[in-house]
């Protein structure tokens, strides 16, 4: 009995030293393939990409606009993941792009200059703007412009009566500026045999969470009000000279993706929302409007 009892604590103890050295060695070579990847990930890194490590995936994102992101994968494969909206990307993409399993190994460097082609396209886009019409709030003094074929008013009943493709023009662009505190324009981008629709509104509501008391820090105000939210912890960005912050909700099963960008103006809060925006189309004529938008005096 007593060699029996031996017998089996001799075999408790082995078994457990053999767990223990299994363990370590496995410690050991996750350590060493998680090393591994990331000297492999920094290889990406210094230019004009933001760079990831995603599970056994290197992620790198390009700074460039519309250039996409590229994954490579552990079997040595890249997939290269275009900007175009979540519905019109492969399930793998989508899978890899909204993968919140992530770590940053270092951020990317926009060159400071363009060449002189680059900078013709954007000065391009920039003045197809000069001919469009321009939208004033008289109320709360901002102003923006729109497209020149965009009518003004509430969107007619006739025009829902048929799909967007067979609409007439003035059907297809509105800007409805009736209602102050809420000024939306409602259009479609893209081709008439594959239009996709866009949204811009401007609101500032008669709410408790519009109107803070003055000397109102927006950061703090905004997590209060919108915590249901990704608000940052800093503003991200200046409208006109005033700051403001930008807030990214992504493409889900039951939303397009969003942005709403917010500042305060006279003890008042603002929002601009935006639909749709991974759409390249819907987000050319976003920048642009917003590149028009001007506070009078």
């Amino acid at each position: 009995m007593r060699l029996l009892l031996k017998n089996n604590l001799t075999n408790s103890i082995m078994k457990k030293i053999i767990f223990t050295i299994s363990l370590a060695v496995s410690i050991l070579l996750f350590t060493g393939c998680n090393q591994d990847l990331s000297l492999k990930a920094q290889k990406h890194c210094g230019g004009d990409n933001d760079v990831y490590i995603c599970g056994e995936n290197i992620k790198v994102v390009s700074m460039v606009p519309g250039a996409g992101s590229t994954f490579f994968k552990p079997d040595g494969t890249e997939l290269n993941c275009p900007v175009v909206a979540p519905d019109s990307m492969s399930e793998e993409c989508r899978q890899l792009i909204f993968d919140d399993n992530c770590s940053e190994i270092c951020k990317g460097i926009l060159p400071p200059q363009v060449d002189n082609h680059e900078a013709s396209l954007l000065e391009k886009e920039i003045n197809e703007t000069d001919d469009w019409q321009t939208y004033k709030n008289e109320k709360y003094k901002y102003s923006f412009k729109y497209p020149t074929n965009c009518s003004y008013g509430p969107l007619p009943g006739y025009c829902k009566q048929s799909p967007p493709e067979e609409r007439p023009q003035e059907c297809r662009c509105y800007l409805n500026g009736e209602d102050e505190n809420s000024v939306s324009l409602g259009t479609f981008t893209g081709t008439k045999s594959d239009l996709t629709g866009a949204s811009f509104v401007v609101t500032s509501p008669s709410s408790d969470a519009y109107s803070p008391p003055a000397d109102t820090d927006l950061i703090t105000w905004l997590k209060e009000k919108f915590s249901y939210q990704e608000i940052p912890n800093e503003p991200n960005m200046k409208l006109d000279g005033i700051t403001a912050v930008k807030v990214y909700t992504p493409f889900s099963g039951m939303a397009w993706s969003q942005e709403d960008i917010y500042f305060l103006k006279d003890n008042r809060l603002f929002g601009i929302s935006i639909l749709d925006v991974d759409n390249k189309d819907n987000r050319k004529l976003y920048d642009q409007i917003i590149s028009t938008f001007k506070f009078l005096d």
